[in-house]
């Protein structure tokens, strides 16, 4: 190491920050985003809005079932919460395959248990998986991308650490219209204020996608990822119908045993002696069991018997689980935050906020230290495209995704697939615009269509909604108002950087702009 060691830490921070910067903003904003892809999901779904928690709701959902599915094997009942105020039910028929997301779906009002039936959108959920598994690409290449991406990035945050000697020190310093000291004090007052976080969500999240980076270690899967399962014989047998004991006082005894709400219902063998009623908390309590967002990991469960007795409660241990596994939930849970309650969900996505900033200040810095010596040359502004297309343009097609779920006709055919499908022309469109209007011109045109986008989707949802909005969003457990309201504060964000770009220049900048911007302005400015 002939130029010493932090010299050449400085060296790998920056270039591992920037090779995979571009797709780790993606990933980090669209994993922010995330954190929220539940209420995401119903702002994305008008039609849902109207509904209202009861305490009756568990019995009308199955009411509901005991009409549309009296044969079925199990019943799942994922009951209203303050995160998503509609009840969902599901079913399993006889020989159909277990799984997460076979079988039939109902949406049901929480108040009156009347079916419902919400426009086709994928909501969060887009978000939510290109988040790791991108978009139209092979499900184990688009992880690995974000594998190495991810490692990219702890590589990124150890050596950063070990180059900034006074990296808590400059936390507290910010000097402003400085141009280059300026964003260097961003990147790391951004850094060091989630750090705890940035090294949590990050080696978690490497974790998580470990086993696609280990190209040996292969299973043959079947559709879905599930193991290939052989085929079930199906046999009719005559039943008695034995009706299903009232669900409100049994789920008001598990809420008082675990000072937490009821979220999830399964009753096996319904309507049969044989019927077990399976009531699981709505939060996990432990974060070894089970990383995942599959039925009942984690949470406190009490099983009740067709008279609505209880049974023995089931240990909440990792059943031939080894250490190393438990640690692995661990971070998983972590990772996803399926355990945090409302105040540490902000808290998760303020940091996310940091995040995506530390991302994006650390990419433009890189063109602001080289634009003196390095402006009109391929690389340098194939870069200060990508910064624009990666951050700007990734802003916009996010908001341009919200648009489209309102102006698309809600009863489309494939609507679902036109919002993603608007999602990426947008970008592509950007992209090729980041092309040709590079540096300040090309980051003020597309910060300012970012801030138009986001600050009237709030005025976008009032016109697309029917009378009673008002009463409607109030009674939506404020989901809908703060959604708006965010997008209305992120709208004004954008404009105040399209502002402080805008802003007159004083003497000493354009002397320094001078040596990279000749005055016959045949060049562009350089930073943003």
């Amino acid at each position: 190491m002939k130029n010493g060691f932090r010299q050449s830490m400085a060296w790998l921070h920056t270039w591992s920050g920037l090779s995979m910067g571009w797709i780790l903003f993606a990933v980090f904003l669209t994993g922010t985003l995330s954190f929220f892809r539940q209420e995401i999901t119903l702002w994305m779904q008008p039609e849902l809005h109207g509904s209202i928690a009861s305490q009756q709701a568990a019995d009308l959902a199955v009411q509901h079932l005991q009409r549309v599915a009296p044969s079925a094997e199990s019943w799942r009942i994922d009951l209203p919460n303050a995160r998503e105020p509609v009840i969902n039910v599901s079913w399993r028929e006889p020989g159909q395959t277990q799984g997460r997301r076979g079988g039939p779906r109902h949406i049901l009002d929480a108040t009156t248990g009347e079916q419902l039936f919400a426009r086709d959108t994928r909501g969060g959920d887009f978000l939510y998986r290109f988040h790791f598994e991108l978009y139209a690409l092979p499900r184990n290449l688009a992880r690995a991308i974000v594998g190495v991406a991810t490692m990219f990035m702890l590589v990124g945050l150890i050596s950063g650490i070990v180059t900034h000697k006074k990296i808590f020190t400059d936390f507290f310093t910010f000097r402003s219209k400085k141009s280059q000291r300026s964003w260097l004090d961003a990147h790391a007052a951004t850094a060091v204020l989630a750090l705890p976080f940035h090294i949590m969500i990050t080696f978690s999240g490497l974790l998580l996608v470990a086993s696609t980076l280990l190209f040996w270690n292969y299973e043959p899967r079947g559709p879905r990822g599930a193991p290939e399962a052989g085929s079930r014989i199906i046999q009719q047998v005559a039943r008695e119908t034995v009706p299903v004991p009232t669900l409100a006082p049994l789920l008001a005894q598990a809420q008082a045993s675990w000072n937490q709400p009821v979220g999830r219902v399964v009753i096996d063998k319904p309507l049969t002696s044989a019927m077990t009623i399976q009531a699981n908390s709505l939060l996990r309590q432990t974060l070894t069991l089970q990383s995942g967002g599959g039925p009942g990991g984690g949470t406190d469960v009490l099983r009740f018997d067709a008279n609505g007795d209880m049974l023995k409660m089931r240990e909440q241990r990792a059943d031939g689980a080894s250490n190393v596994q438990a640690v692995s939930n661990t971070f998983g849970t972590l990772h996803r935050g399926l355990f945090a309650g409302p105040l540490l969900r902000w808290l998760f996505f303020l940091s996310g906020i940091l995040g995506c900033l530390m991302i994006a200040t650390g990419l433009v810095l890189w063109c602001i230290k080289r634009a003196r010596n390095q402006l009109g040359r391929v690389g340098f502004e194939l870069v200060s495209a990508l910064n624009i297309a990666a951050i700007a343009g990734l802003s916009c097609a996010t908001a341009i995704y919200f648009w489209a779920n309102r102006l698309i006709p809600a009863h489309l055919s494939q609507r679902a697939d036109w919002e993603i499908n608007s999602f990426f022309i947008s970008w592509g469109l950007l992209a090729l615009l980041a092309i040709w209007q590079r540096h300040k011109t090309g980051w003020i045109i597309q910060l300012s269509l970012a801030a138009v986008l986001f600050s009237t989707i709030p005025l976008l949802d009032l016109l697309n909604s029917e009378p009673g909005v008002w009463n409607r969003w109030v009674e939506s457990n404020g989901i809908v108002p703060v959604f708006n309201g965010l997008c209305l504060l992120t709208g004004l964000a954008f404009a105040a950087a399209v502002q402080y770009l805008l802003r007159p220049q004083t003497k000493s900048v354009k002397a320094r702009r001078s040596h990279v911007t000749p005055s016959t302005n045949s060049q562009p400015e350089v930073s943003p």
